[in-house]
C-alpha cells in the first residue's frame, strides 16, 4: 500500500507541472507585462507633466 500511494502522488505531480505551466503562461506573464508597462506609463505621463491623480486615472481607464 506504501509502495501504490507513492505512485499516486507521482502521477498527480506529472499532471500538475503541465497544468501549472499552461496557468503561468496564460495568466500570470501577461499579467506581468500588463503592470510593467503600466508602470512605464505611468512614469511617461509624469515625465510629461501629468498630475499624479490624472495620471492614476487615466492608467484605471486604459485597463
Amino acid at each position: 500500500m506504501k509502495y501504490f500511494g507513492e505512485n499516486i502522488k507521482v502521477n498527480d505531480i506529472n499532471k500538475i507541472s503541465p497544468l501549472e505551466t499552461i496557468i503561468t503562461s496564460v495568466v500570470l506573464i501577461p499579467i506581468g507585462e500588463e503592470l510593467y508597462f503600466r508602470k512605464f506609463g505611468l512614469n511617461f505621463l509624469k515625465s510629461k507633466g501629468l498630475d499624479k491623480k490624472h495620471v492614476i486615472l487615466l492608467s484605471a481607464l486604459s485597463f
